[in-house]
């Protein structure tokens, strides 16, 4: 029988606030935990913002009461598609990430100038679990699945989060770069939870203005909601400005060996073969023959490359 994640008896999380500043302690957290977590760092009118901004997309739905504080699901049929379609084609998470004090913080924590990449997930998880039942989500390694991005995988709960609501939960200390993923018919899979021990697990109730950025090596999870509000929370995807950045863009050209993209900065080329991950919008490896059907000239992209190869090609969102 497979074992059973329960975040409220998962250890709470190491703070880091004190290594604010210290490039070289958080440089060594890193490497032993796998990632950071701050406590009440992130500007609250910012996130207040980018929270009533979700809010208001819930209310256009009638799945909440936009006068309930606590986001209550009233269990009216939720378009979890068209929420997040909402905010895709939106620039939410830019006014966040270019409000001063947000820019001021992450450049200071970085030590440099941030770099955002346009990859977002906007969470709006309305009650979807049983209190009985597997709280495990997609356990999942992002650098696994986005090759050749050297990002922070950056989340950001835009209310609190009770361990009922879910939220994150991360293995400890598993970012010396194993790949826990298993591979079917040339597929990567979800990470069995018994991969992992069970003693690794980590999770925090959390608040407006905490912040949790984990290696894109680290084993997490999102957790089920059996609680009977919305879990309101956004991914975001940070780098630090000096970083290999992907290329984002619209493709031009697109063959077996190579591809081009239309970017600001004029038309890039990159080589293709067959270790190239070309990803489709549920995260998974394409098979040669479904490749065409999303990726053809005119689809926008992301390509995260390494000296010319790509890594990666996927749709950037």
């Amino acid at each position: 029988m497979a074992s059973r994640l329960d975040p409220k008896n998962c250890p709470d999380l190491n703070v880091s606030n004190h290594l604010i500043g210290n490039l070289e302690g958080l440089a060594e957290a890193w490497k032993r935990d796998g990632y950071w977590f701050f406590r009440d760092v992130l500007d609250r009118d910012a996130v207040a913002a980018f929270r009533q901004s979700y809010v208001n997309e819930l209310a256009r739905q009638g799945v909440l009461d936009p006068e309930d504080p606590a986001s209550r699901y009233n269990g009216k049929p939720f378009d979890a598609a068209a929420f997040r379609n909402h905010f895709r084609y939106g620039d939410s998470w830019k006014s966040f990430v270019e409000t001063p004090a947000i820019h001021d913080f992450f450049r200071t924590l970085l030590g440099e100038e941030p770099h955002w990449i346009a990859n977002i997930a906007y969470r709006g998880t309305p009650p979807n679990g049983e209190p009985d039942g597997d709280r495990t989500l997609f356990i999942h390694q992002d650098g696994v699945l986005n090759p050749g991005i050297p990002f922070f995988v950056t989340w950001v709960p835009l209310a609190a989060v009770t361990p009922d609501m879910g939220g994150v939960a991360l293995a400890t200390g598993l970012n010396d770069g194993t790949v826990f993923h298993r591979i079917e018919d040339g597929i990567y899979q979800g990470i069995d939870i018994d991969q992992i021990a069970p003693d690794r697990w980590r999770h925090s109730e959390y608040q407006p203005g905490d912040l949790l950025m984990m290696d894109i090596m680290t084993p997490h999870t999102g957790l089920t909601n059996i609680s009977d509000r919305f879990r309101l929370s956004v991914d975001l995807r940070v780098m630090r400005d000096s970083g290999n950045k992907p290329a984002i863009g619209v493709l031009s050209a697109i063959n077996d060996n190579s591809v081009t993209v239309r970017t600001d900065d004029g038309e890039l080329s990159f080589v293709v073969d067959d270790d190239t991950y070309y990803r489709g919008l549920d995260g998974k490896r394409l098979k040669p023959h479904e490749i065409p059907a999303l990726f053809s000239v005119g689809t926008p992209v992301l390509i995260g490359q390494v000296d010319g190869r790509a890594r990666m090609i996927r749709p950037p969102h």
